[in-house]
């Protein structure tokens, strides 16, 4: 079965990480302007259902028989409550902001059986959608999805993550789909007698299983779907819902074991006046503990979050659907196509937004001001992969491309952010151009010296970002590549 979960934990944290990259005062920016596409897509309402399953390592409580060999501090320095510790296994999942899990829907199984009643909790379905599901996420109305009633008397009161009403998409028999608003999720406190009424809301397009299609929307066509409902608890829950309530994360990002203190990703939440990830500060939350080398961490929770383990899924019967064509919402149709790999651009020129493959260049100056004799510094990052140590091998001279940003109107509902050629400036390496750049340390400056600048027409008065087309080198654990695409510098904003 495809692990969704941990593949849109990891999809949502790297845009999470370039968004953050970008908003950093004096630091570098990921590329997040690149692909706001994708980001377009809006996971608010999704984004509660990020994160996989977290393993349980070891979980003690106040009073049982594995108390710690250190007593800790209680999670709250005010709180005197009885406190539980749970362990998060890291490579399982990586718990930034959102809770549940997407391994239950089951991408890529046989069709679910309906299920009514499971583990004392029974659900009463009802659609409200007909046969015709459009995907036009502008022109279209929104609708509402359906809903579900859930009673449950549980024997043990708990905390637990509810997550309903969620659709997924069903064809040739096997799950390959789920609606793109990802359903509601939220934490909740479950007792004996305990309801819920909820609703969702069709917001015009579902997500592919298809672990090619990158959360890309479903292919039109003919599916069964079914809504279904998600009630899960654990210690593990239990402890990240804790720290959410505290403005605390465990981590932000899949290749977490480069968030070590005092590292320069863990110093710009200290720049953002920001929380830091306990893997950057475990000291945050006293009582926390981090073991590297078996890939967990674990935290105090108070233990009233958590009675009792859940993980009832409820079914409904199946629909029949016609799904429509995705429309320009969640992709590219219409858009300028971005300068192609050597491709020289020209004045006045509109192109797509191009980004550097692998490598991020920032720069906190303004690039329409660069005169000759000027010297800048863009400040280079890898921005790709698992790795500690990138070398990069940069031009020592060559023409640096201006651009401003235009706006494309592709039909009545949409509209594209491009970029128009309006000038260039020569410029030459004034130091050795090839970059060793420590993950641990940060970004390493390219310097180079504006030798002439020349305008398409008036001088611009904004440039949004300036683009060199020249071939750069990058060896890292993989080995040496060259890399074709164009070098973009885009001003630190």
């Amino acid at each position: 079965m495809r692990d969704v979960a941990h593949e849109l934990a990891a999809q949502i944290a790297a845009d999470a990480r370039a968004l953050s990259h970008v908003q950093a005062p004096s630091t570098v920016q990921r590329e997040i302007r690149r692909r706001r596409r994708r980001s377009a897509l809006g996971w608010g309402a999704g984004s509660a259902l990020g994160v996989g399953a977290l393993a349980v390592a070891a979980v003690t409580t106040a009073g049982s028989l594995a108390e710690p060999e250190e007593a800790a501090p209680t999670p709250s320095a005010s709180s005197t409550a009885p406190i539980a510790y749970a362990t998060v296994d890291l490579d399982d999942a990586v718990p930034y902001g959102g809770w549940g899990g997407l391994e239950w829907l089951g991408c890529g199984d046989p069709a679910p059986e309906p299920v009514s009643r499971s583990g004392g909790f029974s659900a009463a379905f009802e659609f409200d959608i007909d046969s015709e599901l459009s995907q036009d996420a502008y022109g279209a109305t929104e609708v509402s999805l359906g809903s579900v009633a859930i009673t449950g008397s549980p024997e043990v009161p708990t905390g637990a993550m509810v997550s309903a009403p969620l659709m997924i998409f069903v064809q040739d028999g096997v799950v390959v789909g789920f609606d793109g608003g990802g359903g509601s999720a939220g934490w909740m406190e479950i007792s004996p007698d305990w309801s819920l009424d909820a609703s969702g809301t069709w917001w015009n397009y579902a997500f592919s299983c298809d672990a090619s299609a990158g959360f890309l929307p479903l292919e039109a066509g003919d599916y069964d779907v079914y809504l279904v409902a998600h009630i899960a608890a654990s210690p593990q829950l239990a402890a990240l819902q804790d720290l959410s309530n505290q403005g605390l994360t465990i981590a932000d990002a899949p290749h977490w074991e480069h968030l070590l203190p005092g590292s320069y990703e863990c110093q710009q939440y200290a720049d953002w006046q920001m929380h830091e990830p306990l893997l950057c500060d475990p000291d945050a939350h006293p009582g926390t503990t981090v073991d590297r080398d078996a890939g967990t961490i674990t935290v105090p929770y108070h233990a009233s979050l958590h009675g009792a383990d859940l993980d009832v899924t409820l079914v409904s019967e199946p629909r029949a659907v016609t799904l429509g064509e995705p429309s320009n919402a969640l992709g590219s149709a219409g858009s300028p196509e971005p300068l192609a790999d050597g491709e020289v651009p020209q004045c006045d020129e509109v192109y797509g937004w191009a980004y550097s493959p692998g490598l991020a260049l920032h720069w906190p100056g303004d690039l329409a001001s660069l005169a000759p004799g000027d010297v800048i510094e863009p400040a280079a990052w890898p921005v790709e992969g698992d790795w500690s140590e990138v070398t990069v091998d940069l031009p020592s001279e060559g023409r640096i491309w201006l651009f401003e940003e235009a706006v494309i109107d592709v039909d009545e509902h949409t509209s594209v952010h491009a970029e128009r050629a309006v000038g260039w400036a020569d410029v030459t390496a004034t130091v050795a151009t090839t970059l060793t750049v420590v993950r641990y340390d940060g970004p390493q400056p390219w310097s180079v010296r504006v030798e002439d600048v020349q305008w398409c027409g008036e001088r611009a008065t904004s440039v949004f970002s300036a683009i060199m087309v020249e071939p750069l080198t990058i060896t890292d654990d993989a080995g040496t590549r060259e890399v074709t695409g164009p070098i973009v510098v885009s001003p630190q904003r």
